[in-house]
């Protein structure tokens, strides 16, 4: 409020003659001249006072209506908002652009969507480009569901289609890790591990009935040095077309998955 202001720039310059009256007569007694002077300052300031405590009152009791009416349009169904977002006319804000060689400015409804838009650009750390129609992200949200799904065969093809965040495949977890495995780690060659393939055989017998013999078994696993290999093919384009590089990421997981397991 520029009145609210003013009324503090004036308290500021009171504030200032009030002091530096009372320096000037420092070591000595006030004259009535100079008694008068900071009766009428005092009784400014305190009138000051006053009308700077009413004022910042309205400001506060506006500054509540605001915020209470904007956590009421936070819980509306949209119905509201779809409504004053169909005021918007793409046709008149790139007409206002056009104007002076493309260097006109929108008005009206469209400027107050237009900076919208600018605010989102600049939170994002966006950089602002002029003469440019900028949309904010609630329009293009608006009625999308609502208008450009329902609609009959003939209209199908002007369908927006959304990309949402790319679901991952499912991947099996290996649980070997967990079992008490014995790993082999730092090998550079061939490698030979015996291993028994049966185990000692013992049957119930008679008292004086002969025991069977039994015979172990052995064979042995032999390991060789092996690449795990394997290839996909990644254009050029899709990594300087596709926003934030989704594909690129889900390829890189899955590649690191399949390798550490």
């Amino acid at each position: 409020m520029k009145k609210l202001k003013k009324a503090k720039e004036d308290r500021a310059d009171k504030l200032n003659a009030f002091e530096a009256l009372t320096k000037l007569a420092e070591g000595r007694e006030l004259t009535d001249e100079e008694t008068n002077q900071l009766s009428a300052l005092n009784d400014e300031i305190e009138v000051l006072d006053k009308e700077i405590k009413k004022l910042e009152g309205i400001e506060a009791t506006n500054k509540r209506i605001v915020a209470e009416r904007v956590a009421v349009g936070a819980v509306q169904d949209g119905a509201s908002e779809n409504k004053e977002l169909a005021r918007f006319s793409y046709r008149k804000a790139v007409k206002d652009i056009s104007r002076n060689n493309y260097k006109g400015s929108v008005e009206g409804f469209e400027k107050e969507i237009g900076e919208e838009a600018i605010k989102e650009a600049r939170e994002a750390g966006a950089p602002v480009p002029e003469g440019q129609l900028l949309i904010p992200s609630r329009l293009i949200q608006y009625g999308k569901e609502a208008r450009l799904l329902d609609v009959a065969t003939e209209g199908a093809d002007v369908v927006r289609t959304e990309y949402r965040p790319m679901i991952p495949s499912l991947r099996i977890e290996p649980v070997v890790d967990r079992l008490g495995i014995t790993k082999y780690t730092g090998l550079t060659g061939n490698v030979k591990i015996p291993r028994s393939t049966n185990e000692a055989a013992f049957v119930w017998e008679t008292e004086n009935s002969s025991a069977d013999e039994f015979t172990l078994t052995f064979d042995a696993i032999d390991l060789s040095p092996k690449r795990l290999a394997g290839y996909t093919d990644i254009s050029g384009q899709m990594l300087v077309v596709e926003r934030n590089h989704r594909s690129v990421h889900t390829l890189k997981n899955s590649v690191w998955s399949r390798c550490g397991n």
